[in-house]
């Protein structure tokens, strides 16, 4: 992870976050979360997800249930079975250097607080 940040992370975060940033702020953009879209936030929050999805591509889906039954959890070409542990890759080193990228700041823009 370190290797990633020394390496790959300057370009990530100069060239593709921080620039896209300012989304956050259009009215024609929605934003929202993975953990709203998985159910982190209960079963409702994520129900209302699809919900203003659906209202935000101006269609009404006939049942947000379903829509969960379907594709939520499904084994697609990225679904590991499971979240990947963030603490087993994370440590104060790699902490320091999100840091120094503006990470805290995009955090904060899109909602995951400092």
């Amino acid at each position: 992870m370190l290797k990633y940040f020394d390496e790959i992370a300057p370009f990530i975060f100069n060239e593709r976050c921080h620039p896209m940033a300012p989304w956050a702020d259009e009215i024609d953009v929605l934003g929202l979360t993975y953990e709203q879209i998985i159910g982190d936030h209960g079963n409702e929050v994520q129900l209302e997800t699809i919900r203003k999805v659906a209202e935000f591509c101006e269609i009404r889906p006939p049942q947000p249930e379903l829509i969960l039954d379907q594709l939520i959890g499904k084994q697609t070409f990225t679904f590991s079975g499971g979240r990947t542990s963030w603490d087993a890759y994370w440590n104060p080193e790699i902490e320091a250097r999100f840091m120094t990228f503006g990470g805290s700041e995009l955090n904060e823009r899109f909602g995951f607080g400092a």
